[in-house]
């Protein structure tokens, strides 16, 4: 008889939400083995039902929030600055709420986590979960399943921080301090009564040193963002110097600075560069003057994103100043076969490693003068075509990156 999965996610299917495509990634993986009937809960987007068998999954949604389903509606069609103003309306909202909840922070949403949890056990009830796998970020999820197996002791829970809870991103209107104990503390009652959780290896040092005298330090698994597939059609590869080389960049910009790697890469002189990201972020990308063609092109999903993806000659990420919040991007760039390139201006920014393990990676650090890295860009991009490797060779350096290794951990449950 198969086992029951409940996974507590943002959306299903995803339309722009990394976290959500890696639990995507474990589902789909989970479902090869033939072992489990798999469900999901997540909120409910103006254009689908609340019910609906899809890609081999039960796929139950609620209702969120009418002006939340109408900012979502708008940011998927792409239409920012029509209604701009509708979308600093929801800013200026955010920024209220969270000062409004900060004496219970990280809960910035309370209601909202209380639907969440209850539209969870009324499933539950109907259903019967053995397993229940819920995200973080966000909040809303992990607290759903934290109170679903309080409520429920036998249910086998196991809560996976695709962003690091007690090591992450603090907001900056509120003492650091205050909040990484506050994390702290509602990191410890989840894991205490968990069977079991992920954490992320840019996080590994983090928990060695705040976790490791906790009791729940041994149930800790660590692993990798779960992006890492075989995306390859033909064998791809480019001798430089070329004409109109195609620089490309998917994802979110939050917390990015494009500035330092556009006037790079304007330096090259005639090379294409296309960013793929939210178009409220367009502006920022298009105020450069290039020497080349610069172009911003809206998220969309990824079966249309994969064909710029293939087109490319060289995929890029941009660092962050947060060393635990490894981009997911750069393992489904590593599915690619292609030369990927990070920026960083820390010295710990969790991309390096996997970077500088990656047969064809280089790391731009922007502290450096854009001269000496144009040296640097100009003899990698020249060794790039002298070699080249397979997805194997990749695969066997980066294991805990394959959706498998997450299978391997909930088939112990």
């Amino acid at each position: 008889m198969k086992k029951k999965v409940l996974f507590l996610i943002q959306w299903y299917p995803s339309f722009r939400s990394a976290n959500v495509n890696c639990d995507t990634n474990i589902m789909k993986e989970l479902l090869k083995t033939g072992l489990y009937d798999i469900h999901c809960l997540s909120y409910k987007p103006i254009n689908r039902p609340d019910y609906e068998y899809l890609d081999g999954f039960h796929v139950h949604r609620f209702q969120r929030s009418v002006w939340w389903m109408k900012i979502q509606s708008l940011s998927e069609k792409g239409e920012y600055h029509k209604y701009k103003i509708l979308f600093l309306l929801n800013r200026l909202l955010l920024r209220i709420r969270q000062i409004i909840t900060s004496p219970i922070y990280p809960m910035m949403e309370p209601l909202l986590c209380r639907c969440y949890y209850h539209e969870a056990k009324k499933l539950h009830q109907k259903e019967q979960f053995d397993i229940v796998v819920s995200e973080h970020f966000g909040f809303d999820t992990l607290y759903a399943g934290y109170k679903l197996k309080k409520q429920f002791p036998n249910i086998k829970f196991m809560p996976i921080f695709w962003d690091s809870l007690s090591g992450g991103f603090c907001p900056k209107f509120l003492p650091e301090s205050y909040c990484r104990n506050r994390k702290r503390k509602f990191e410890k009652m989840v894991m205490d009564i968990a069977d079991r959780g992920i954490v992320m290896e840019s996080s590994l040092s983090h928990h060695q040193t705040t976790s490791i005298n906790y009791s729940y330090f041994s149930k800790l698994q660590v692993l990798n963002v779960p992006y890492l597939n075989y995306q390859l059609v033909k064998e791809s590869g480019f001798t430089y110097p070329k004409n109109n080389i195609h620089f490309v960049f998917t994802g979110t910009l939050s917390q990015r600075n494009p500035d330092y790697i556009i006037s790079l890469l304007s330096q090259l002189g005639g090379a294409k560069v296309t960013f793929i990201c939210d178009v409220s972020y367009h502006s920022i990308v298009k105020k450069h003057h290039f020497n080349g063609v610069l172009e911003c092109l809206p998220y969309m999903p990824y079966v249309e994103l994969k064909s710029y993806l293939l087109s490319a000659d060289v995929l890029f990420n941009i660092g962050v100043r947060e060393s635990t919040a490894i981009s997911g991007k750069i393992f489904d760039y590593m599915g690619y076969c292609k030369p990927i390139i990070t920026t960083t201006f820390i010295d710990n920014e969790a991309a390096i490693p996997y970077i500088n393990r990656y047969p064809q990676g280089l790391v731009i650090d922007e502290r450096l003068s854009l001269n000496e890295n144009l040296i640097k860009l100009k003899s990698f991009l020249e060794s790039c075509g002298h070699f080249t490797f397979t997805f194997e060779d990749v695969a066997n350096e980066f294991k805990t990156s394959l959706p498998s290794s997450f299978v391997s951990i909930i088939n112990e449950l």
